[in-house]
């Protein structure tokens, strides 16, 4: 018992000193100063401060790692450390790259893993170098698929259950030069892993580790770990479209687990397993890309109404139930066509207002609220308008990005 105790005291001073505990929520931050840089571009007002890109995910991600840890150490999965060098390197490297896209485990944990077989060809002069690519060369290549399908499934519910909520809205030019309204998923979840080293104080008993893995004695380690994933949706509401596309990752790490399992019978197959998951992963992306690209878009101006993009959080719409993706027909009885015609609309009665609202199956229903003085500009909504949009940069935001 004291020996284990000893033990989880050193696996969190190692994740304290380890580079990325700090540099994953510093990306974090920086993503919620962009996403209120573009929010303040488009509708001079932001959603959620900055910091609530890095505290908004903080508790899922963290519950994933819980999880996580608990069904590796159960199964007894254990790495050199060298490998977690490589993970870590990967890891470092996209997110200076600022490509958030590319921290999904199938890009991280697959290029690392395909690293395994090419750094030992190298012929490097050194002994410390090959000691590193010796330890490389002693990883069991079957557990890496084990843990890869793992972490694919944590990605997926990660995106399907967490990835809907705090979506931010933006405006897109369509192919006729018009702004289209879309919603963007652009976060990065913080996992902490307790992981195993195969050298340690610990005995590895035999009920936790169900895998052959030849290891006597290991010891812990707390390794920061990062999901990351961006999606931008036009042609539908983001929830809709962001939780098909968690569905389709768990999908892909149920997929992964079947070839885990059979890599147990044709060892061979581990390079090749990990270069098809990659090219899965990819091939998601696209397939969202093209659905973004080819269908009609959602947020467009209809022929009546205005159509509402997104609702900021403790608004006065929030409270009266306006959801995006509806339409606001009329205000205390006057038709609106234009965004001015709403708070045309709403100054008719200085302390009343009641709203005609169009949901997304088309039916009619009437929300109230009270108005308070100088307040009729504060209902808490972001439309997609009709008016055109002043360029902030030179840059446009395109539906590729």
């Amino acid at each position: 018992m004291e020996a284990t105790l000893w033990e989880l005291l050193k696996a969190f001073g190692r994740f304290f000193a380890h580079p990325l505990t700090y540099i994953i929520p510093m990306a974090m931050f920086v993503l919620g100063i962009l996403r209120v840089k573009r929010e303040r571009q488009f509708f001079h007002i932001r959603i959620h401060p900055s910091w609530f890109d890095v505290t908004a995910p903080l508790f899922p991600g963290f519950l994933a790692g819980m999880i996580l840890s608990f069904a590796l150490l159960t199964l007894g999965i254990v790495f050199p450390f060298s490998f977690f060098l490589i993970v870590s390197g990967w890891l470092l490297l996209f997110i200076v790259m600022g490509r958030v896209r590319l921290l999904s485990p199938a890009y991280t944990i697959g290029f690392a893993g395909l690293s395994l077989f090419l750094l030992p060809m190298l012929q490097i002069e050194s002994f410390q170098m090959g000691r590193f690519l010796s330890s490389l060369q002693e990883m069991d290549g079957r557990l890496l698929l084990v843990f890869l399908a793992f972490l694919l499934i944590v990605e997926g519910s990660l995106i399907w259950t967490n990835g809907p909520k705090y979506t931010s809205p933006l405006l897109v030019k369509s192919p006729r030069g018009k702004y289209i309204g879309a919603h963007r998923l652009q976060r990065i979840w913080f996992i902490p892993l307790f992981l195993p080293l195969p050298v340690g104080g610990l005995v590895a008993q035999d009920w936790w580790l169900f895998l052959p893995t030849g290891v006597e004695s290991v010891s812990l380690f707390l390794v920061p770990f990062a999901i990351g994933a961006k999606q931008s949706v036009l042609h539908t509401l983001p929830h809709a479209a962001i939780s098909r596309t968690g569905k389709k990752v768990v999908i892909l790490g149920v997929v992964m687990g079947a070839f885990a399992w059979l890599s147990y019978y044709e060892e061979r197959i581990v390079p090749f397993v990990l270069g098809i998951v990659i090219l899965a992963r990819i091939a998601i992306s696209l397939h969202n890309y093209w659905q973004a690209r080819e269908n009609y878009p959602f947020f467009t101006l209809p022929p009546a109404g205005i159509r509402v993009l997104d609702v900021l959080p403790g608004s006065t719409a929030e409270k009266i139930g306006i959801t995006p993706g509806e339409i606001i027909v009329k205000a205390n009885g006057q038709p609106i066509l234009h965004e001015r015609d709403l708070y045309t609309g709403i100054q008719r009665n200085s302390a009343y207002c009641k709203l005609e609202v169009k949901d997304i199956r088309g039916e009619v229903r009437h929300v109230q609220s009270a108005v308070y003085a100088n307040e009729h500009h504060e209902l808490g909504i972001l439309f997609v308008s009709d008016r055109e949009q002043e360029e902030k940069t030179s840059t446009n935001i395109s539906m590729s990005e």
